[in-house]
């Protein structure tokens, strides 16, 4: 009876453990060690049934991202990856697009092995995770990527969705594969590898070397990317409205892509006044990010849009790797003289409004809402937003603390219809054109 007890804790401890990993993908997850090793055995466990369907079917793929690196410089998945990622040709692709749109044989072939196959997106991204009883596979943590590559010219490259940057092999590296081990199941390799590897995760003859782990446990940050600025988005918030679906889809594709993985949505707060409404959301943010202590809150409003993703990375890891110091960073705004060039990159703003996408640091929450919330006052007093709307009211803060804005400007507000304008708006060309 004591070893029945035993066995069936033991159970119910494994249920809760698959049920933390069986959420909507939007929700940010922590694991433990114990967690993370019931991870990864299920995913050899599901990798190797996948290669073995793989070779039955001449279906060509290769490990590529955090799975090759892992493969090479671990033997083993990496410490803290809770997935696996493929890379597959667009032929062979199409093969398994094809199949799960017509449940054929090899279809049948992943059902009968206890897998399911799922395209994410289409022409883009599959995925292949254990079956599930409840059929409900929007919920499931623990899966293997299956990235389309395209040929182009002399290159394969990634079309999966939501990477920051396209992913590429030499045709000659993927045309001919080479053999490499994970833990203790064999699984094709690109040819070359060392050039992806340095390219995507460090050149050991520079800074930053792929040979080396990095110390933090976030397989999104073996990634090269400097992890100052990431640090700038552990907090990031999006301001939505519950009727709009549409812009809370297009937000998170944004953020996505420049690398923000799990931003948390805000309920945007209604008011008869848009602007009332505008003010008092971003003020809950602010109080929120100083109850928590936050080192940094970065704030987003649903209309957002980068033009350039890398270029508005690059420019804002040089501000953070500059001695230049600074309140509020903003990432996009419309902007008018008077203002101070402090570099090719960098303006301090004295006349910046629109409130698209900022960064605040925690020294400044208290001088923020502090001044906003006199702004929102007398904006319900007089219903005066183009003096005291929360993008108007900062303009008083700019004359005299440190706000900075990325130039030129690549973050913009998306052509849309505005809740706040009633009506739609297109600040594009106004927003480029701050000279």
């Amino acid at each position: 009876m004591k070893y029945l007890l035993i066995f069936v804790l033991y159970l119910l401890n494994l249920y809760l453990i698959y049920d933390t990993f069986c959420v909507d993908e939007d929700v940010i997850e922590y694991y433990t060690n114990k967690e993370y090793n019931i991870i990864h055995e299920t995913l050899y466990n599901n990798i190797k049934k996948s290669i073995d369907i793989f070779e039955k079917y001449n279906i060509k793929y290769w490990a590529t991202a955090g799975t090759l690196l892992g493969c090479i410089r671990d033997k083993k998945i990496i410490e803290h990856d809770d997935y696996i990622d493929l890379g597959m040709n667009e032929k062979d692709y199409n093969r398994l697009s094809k199949c799960i749109k017509e449940e054929n044989e090899l279809f049948q072939e992943f059902k009968k092995a206890g897998l399911h196959v799922v395209e994410k997106f289409p022409g883009k991204l599959i995925k292949i995770l254990t079956h599930r009883e409840d059929g409900d596979y929007n919920k499931n943590k623990i899966f293997i990527d299956i990235i389309n590559y395209e040929k182009k010219d002399n290159k394969y490259e990634s079309v999966e969705e939501g990477w920051k940057h396209t992913e590429w092999y030499n045709c000659d590296d993927i045309d001919n594969l080479s053999t490499g081990v994970l833990k203790d199941i064999e699984i094709k390799i690109p040819n070359n590898y060392i050039s992806y590897l340095e390219r995507t995760y460090g050149d050991c003859s520079k800074d930053r070397c792929w040979k080396i782990p990095k110390k933090e446990h976030d397989h999104e940050d073996e990634v090269n990317l400097e992890k100052n600025v990431m640090n700038l988005f552990d907090n990031t918030y999006y301001i939505n409205l519950e009727k709009r679906k549409d812009r809370k889809m297009e937000t998170i594709r944004e953020l996505n892509n420049f690398g923000i993985k799990n931003p948390i949505r805000f309920d945007a707060i209604k008011d008869y006044n848009g602007a009332i409404g505008c003010s008092k959301s971003h003020l809950s943010i602010l109080k929120k990010a100083r109850d928590n202590k936050y080192p940094y809150v970065a704030i987003f409003e649903d209309d957002v849009k980068f033009i350039d993703v890398d270029e508005t990375y690059t420019k804002l890891n040089k501000l953070l790797n500059s001695n230049i110091e600074w309140d509020v960073v903003l990432l996009g705004g419309n902007n008018f003289k008077p203002y101070d060039i402090l570099d090719e990159s960098i303006y301090r703003v004295k006349n910046c409004q629109t409130t698209t996408s900022y960064i605040v640091k925690q020294k400044y929450y208290d001088t923020l809402i502090n001044h906003w919330e006199r702004g929102l006052q007398k904006l319900i007093e007089t219903n005066d937003d183009s003096k005291y709307a929360l993008d108007q009211y900062w303009k008083e803060l700019q004359k005299k603390d440190k706000f900075l804005l990325i130039v030129p400007v690549k973050v913009i507000q998306r052509k849309d219809y505005s809740d706040i304008q009633k009506g739609h708006v297109d600040y594009e060309g106004i927003m480029k054109d701050y000279k």
